[in-house]
């Protein structure tokens, strides 16, 4: 994919039916946003999105789309009071839905909480705020899906 110059292709999906008919097209990604509590759950803003909440979003698109690699975002209050916080959040959030990679927000502030054991086996992705930050997190995004596609399992640490 990376290698073939292709462009990586996801959508935000909350639901088991969606994350069928995707898993049947050509797209690479799914992430299952906690904007999900807006539009599943019927919240004003994503504030009072819970892990549990999150957790079930994510594991119904995964039943949904087991073929692809799938994205959960970690709902506010989950990962910002400390990196020990953040990796048992995360930990439980990935053993329970199966996501392949959890997503962050909050920047460099948030890249901390990433600096992980070489025994957790999952993957952090930190929104940075800017768009050159995007487009690194798009590239490695498209390594990672291929990383999938070959049926190997990977480990990012960022590097300071």
């Amino acid at each position: 994919m990376k290698k073939d110059k292709n462009k990586v292709s996801w959508l935000t999906c909350y639901d088991y039916s969606f994350a069928s008919a995707l898993n049947a097209s050509d797209l690479d990604l799914i992430l299952v946003g906690d904007s999900g509590g807006m539009v599943n759950l019927g919240y004003k803003n994503t504030n009072p999105v819970t892990m549990d909440e999150m957790i079930t979003l994510t594991s119904a698109v995964r039943r949904g789309a087991p073929d692809k690699f799938v994205i959960g975002d970690m709902p506010k209050g989950s990962y910002e009071v400390s990196t020990e916080k953040a990796i048992e959040n995360a930990m439980r959030f990935a053993k329970e839905s199966d996501c392949d990679a959890v997503k962050l927000e909050g920047g460099l502030n948030m890249v901390n909480q990433v600096k992980l054991s070489p025994k957790v086996e999952f993957l952090f992705l930190v929104i940075l705020d800017s768009p050159r930050s995007l487009q690194i997190h798009l590239v490695v995004i498209g390594l990672l899906v291929e990383q999938r596609m070959s049926k190997k399992r990977y480990l990012m640490t960022p590097k300071h």
